[in-house]
């Protein structure tokens, strides 16, 4: 205790002068010798140097425990020599049961070793490794979330493990400041303020918590505060220099300037006016449309990077599930193929505010938002033919995107923008199910003669839609009972002009001429329903 001490005041010469009463016959005593003596080469000359008296003392003795193979992989960890830390972690493992709790931490460290070498793969794989061993630790839940967060990888997920972790640890700051740092990024910046307050309170000379703190500031635009915090950083000496690079750009640009510019677009959701099944060609069926688009939409984060590969992530209430065969990931692998996007690799963040199975396209708008961003900032350069082709192979409903306007679809495929149409407020119901978009289409039986191959103005007028329909509706209704009571139920509020299923479904749409009809519309269909999806929006 009395050597620590003097360790800790870098007293280093006291410190040695003890450490020389302990000998190598006291095992435990010369190993702490050793360890003391390794970190004041390393205070007093360089990392190198203390690794190598380590490594040289270690050597020499014979048969090493476990506690000291444990403590030499800290050793290497600690000084930053991640490779040789995995060595030690790994000889350990190998020797421990599955179910131990010392290698759920072991595991903890190596992945944390692993995850500072920039291999997410192997260090994601120990983490959740640790966690099926101790599935209530708050560190590991803790250190695997944040280190999501920075990917920008699972969201969601890392945003339920970071609660999960607060709910065990709910006074340490470390996990304060990640699960702050997560509402920064979803961007709730006054949640994300709640936390970040309270973590530079517990922590006020950390750098890290006070770069988080004066980031969320800023974005709330309490800009002095946040260069004062920013200025802390500066003024502490353990602040790492890259970080002080940052930090510098920040106090004189803020926010804006110090990060690779973020381009944000909204993706916004389709709905079917009305739908005919015209016929079908080989195996896919041919359809006419009247097609309008909502305010309702997704949000959008584009901007170029210097990786090897695109990265796409989604969080939000709609992103549970979304795999990696996502409409976005397909569009640029097809544009890789094609050779257009020239080698320029991409990150895009997808906050889903659109529900999945819902017959808006959700999925297919995303892929259109960006077709049209890389087209816009002439990244891209396709022909009307290419257009197409690349939209079709994405999927069928992605060329709409790439109009985003009122239009009408033919059973030809053509599709014809409409100016000026008539604009709608809709109530829109989505029930706590998805309709199967393939067992809609394989249950129709009969076809309709086309009725939109000469496209007009008047399609979008109401006397018009009332007449309409759309043909999957009631295959949807006969599969899914419960559609059938929320249409009724839609028709019976509020006198609506039209109630209709969009696409192959599940979500059902009232529409109206005045927004408070539409508002109250939703208030009576909540006090019924008060778990299903329901908003409302207006066709633009």
């Amino acid at each position: 205790m009395v050597a620590e001490n003097f360790y800790l005041n870098d007293e280093f010469d006291k410190v040695q002068r003890i450490l020389k009463n302990f000998k190598k016959e006291d095992e435990f005593y010369y190993w702490f010798r050793l360890k003391k003596e390794a970190q004041i080469i390393i205070q007093e000359q360089d990392y190198e140097n203390g690794i190598k008296y380590i490594d040289s003392k270690f050597n020499k003795i014979e048969n090493p425990n476990i506690k000291m193979i444990f403590d030499l992989a800290n050793f290497y960890k600690n000084s930053k020599n991640y490779e040789k830390a995995i060595d030690r972690y790994t000889e350990i493992i190998l020797t421990l049961d599955d179910n131990s709790l010392i290698k759920s931490d072991v595991l903890y460290r190596r992945g944390g070793s692993y995850e500072r070498m920039g291999n997410y793969e192997k260090s994601d794989e120990d983490l959740l490794h640790a966690l099926k061993i101790d599935p209530s630790d708050a560190y590991i839940l803790n250190y695997l979330a944040y280190s999501w967060l920075e990917r920008d990888y699972k969201i969601n997920e890392a945003m339920d493990m970071l609660k999960t972790a607060y709910d065990l640890k709910s006074n340490d700051p470390y996990i304060i400041d990640s699960i702050g740092w997560a509402y920064f990024l979803i961007e709730d910046y006054v949640e994300a303020e709640k936390y970040l307050k309270r973590a530079v309170e517990l922590m006020p000379d950390d750098p890290i918590v006070n770069d988080h703190y004066g980031d969320i500031l800023w974005k709330l635009n309490r800009k002095i505060q946040a260069r004062y915090f920013w200025n802390n950083v500066l003024s502490f000496d353990d602040t790492e220099e890259d970080m002080r690079e940052k930090i510098n750009i920040k106090v004189i640009e803020g926010i804006k300037n110090s990060y690779m510019k973020i381009n944000k677009i909204k993706s916004n959701a389709k709905l079917n006016l009305a739908l005919n099944i015209t016929g079908k060609k080989k195996v896919l069926h041919k359809i006419e449309s009247i097609i309008g688009f909502i305010d309702l939409h997704d949000v959008i984060s584009i901007n170029q990077h210097n990786g090897k590969k695109h990265h796409i992530s989604f969080y939000g209430k709609f992103s549970k599930n979304i795999g990696k065969k996502n409409t976005v990931q397909r569009l640029f692998q097809i544009l890789d193929k094609e050779n257009l996007l020239k080698n320029k690799k991409f990150k895009v963040k997808i906050k889903k505010l659109i529900p999945q199975e819902a017959g808006l396209g959700g999925g297919s708008m995303n892929a259109a938002s960006v077709f049209n961003y890389l087209v816009k900032k002439k990244i891209i350069n396709p022909n009307h033919q290419k257009t197409r082709s690349i939209c079709d192979l994405v999927g069928s409903d992605v060329i709409l995107g790439t109009i985003s306007s009122s239009c009408v679809l033919s059973s030809s495929g053509r599709i014809k923008k409409i100016y000026n149409t008539p604009k709608y407020y809709s109530t829109l119901v989505k029930p706590d199910f998805g309709c199967s978009t393939k067992k809609i289409y394989s249950a129709v039986r009969k076809y309709t003669k086309s009725k939109y191959n000469k496209p007009k103005k008047n399609m979008f007028g109401v006397k018009y839609l009332i007449d309409q329909q759309n043909a999957l509706e009631t295959i949807a209704l006969k599969k899914y009972p419960k559609l059938k009571k929320i249409k009724l139920f839609l028709e019976s509020i509020n006198n609506p002009l039209f109630v209709r299923m969009t696409g192959s479904g599940s979500t059902i749409v009232a529409y109206y001429n005045s927004l408070k009809s539409c508002k109250l519309a939703k208030a009576k269909f909540k006090r019924k329903y008060k778990n299903y999806w329901c908003v409302t929006a207006k066709t633009i």
